[in-house]
C-alpha cells in the first residue's frame, strides 16, 4: 500500500509545499484483535468509550491538555487519531481522553472482530 498523508506547510499565508508524515497516521489498517493482559496492543479502530462519548485526538491538546504524544511512546500505536488505545498499561484495557470537556478520560470496549464464514 503506497497511500501517503500530507501536510500542508505554510506561514503568513506564503505556501511552502506539501510535507509526506510518517506511518503513526490513521491511514493504518485497523486490527481488532486484543493483545496483551491490559489490552496494551490492541490497534483496532473503536473511536467511542463504553459511555458513548467520542475519542480526542492523541495528538491533540483540546478539550483536554495531556502528555501523551507519539513521540514519548514509541510503539503504542499513538498517532494522529482518536482510536482508544492504553499507552500507559493502565488497569481495565483500552482507554482515550474524551471530547466532552466536562469527562477527561473513559475506558473503551475494542470493536467487535468480525469473521467470515464459507
Amino acid at each position: 500500500d503506497n497511500t501517503a498523508i500530507y501536510q500542508w506547510s505554510s506561514s503568513a499565508g506564503n505556501f511552502y509545499g506539501f510535507t509526506k508524515m510518517g506511518s503513526d497516521h490513521a491511514d493504518q489498517a485497523c486490527d481488532e484483535t486484543v493483545l496483551g493482559s491490559v489490552e496494551e496492543g490492541y490497534r483496532g479502530c473503536q473511536r467511542k468509550t463504553t459511555a458513548g462519548r467520542t475519542c480526542q485526538e492523541w495528538t491533540s491538546q483540546s478539550p483536554h491538555a495531556h502528555s501523551f504524544n507519539p513521540a514519548d511512546y514509541p510503539g503504542t500505536g499513538l498517532a494522529r487519531h482518536n482510536y482508544c488505545r492504553n499507552p500507559d498499561l493502565k488497569p481495565g484495557g483500552i482507554w482515550c481522553f474524551t471530547t466532552d470537556a466536562g469527562v477527561q478520560w473513559e475506558h473503551c470496549d475494542p470493536l467487535a472482530m468480525t469473521t467470515t464464514t464459507t
